[in-house]
């Protein structure tokens, strides 16, 4: 007879379930609802390591879109580990929540949620990741509510799904067709992975002048970026353009 097992996986904080009160939508008091931080959508199984996503981030003051992916280590011979964590965060004031992941038979991932604000109706968006990349391409907008939503629970069955013909990812999610109650659809999408360089700053230095690390005026210096590639190609002569919003 088959067995049963167990274990716990450590992760780091994720600010615990998603605050109580929802997320804000413009031109109302009403807000959504994002769930109480269970697992949602369908988790999955891809070279040795299992993914799944949820609404977390109560502590911090808004919700956030966390993804993990858990390393099997051949469980229950040995205890499996976190092999990777990560969240969407929309920017300052922006709540993502109900997020659904999934991949396709090449080991893209594909990540769907919503997220919205006090200047955001509900909106769709998408992100995915191409297989060896270490970071999901930034989210696109896939559909955008054009009024609040009044009702019950929001959408907490997101789908991805990997075409079996193409290996793209197909993505569906709720949105509010107006503000009238109970008056959401369902939207779709198909997205692919960007297979490209993706470059960003991890920090930079300035150097030379009177050392006090800021560009004086009339002042020259030197400014070293140090950049990271999460894409899936490499990249070459790079070039940056330098703008500053006080002349000098």
């Amino acid at each position: 007879a088959s067995t049963l097992n167990s274990a716990l996986v450590t992760i780091t904080d994720n600010g615990g379930p998603p605050p109580f009160f929802g997320a804000p939508q413009p031109t109302t008091s009403i807000t959504i609802d994002t769930l109480d931080g269970r697992t949602q959508g369908n988790a999955f199984w891809s070279n040795g390591k299992l993914w799944f996503c949820h609404t977390a981030g109560g502590n911090f003051g808004k919700s956030f879109a966390y993804y993990y992916a858990v390393n099997a280590n051949g469980y229950p011979a040995a205890a499996p580990t976190l092999a990777e964590e990560g969240f969407i965060d929309g920017g300052p004031g922006e709540w993502t929540y109900q997020p659904s992941i999934g991949v396709t038979t090449t080991g893209d991932i594909g990540l769907v949620f919503c997220q919205s604000s006090s200047t955001r109706y509900p909106t769709i968006f998408g992100t995915t990741r191409a297989a060896g990349a270490t970071a999901f391409d930034p989210p696109v907008l896939i559909k955008a509510s054009p009024s609040f939503y009044l009702g019950g629970r929001w959408g907490d069955y997101g789908s991805v799904t990997g075409d079996p013909v193409d290996n793209s990812l197909w993505m569906t999610h709720e949105f509010a067709r107006s503000s009238q109650f109970f008056d959401w659809g369902t939207w779709w999408a198909n997205l692919s992975p960007r297979f490209a360089p993706q470059l960003v700053v991890v920090t930079n230095y300035i150097s030379g002048g009177n050392a006090n690390g800021i560009i004086d005026n009339n002042e020259c210096n030197d400014l070293l970026l140090v950049l990271t590639n999460s894409g899936t190609f490499g990249a070459t002569n790079i070039q940056a353009t330098l703008t500053t919003t006080t002349p000098g």
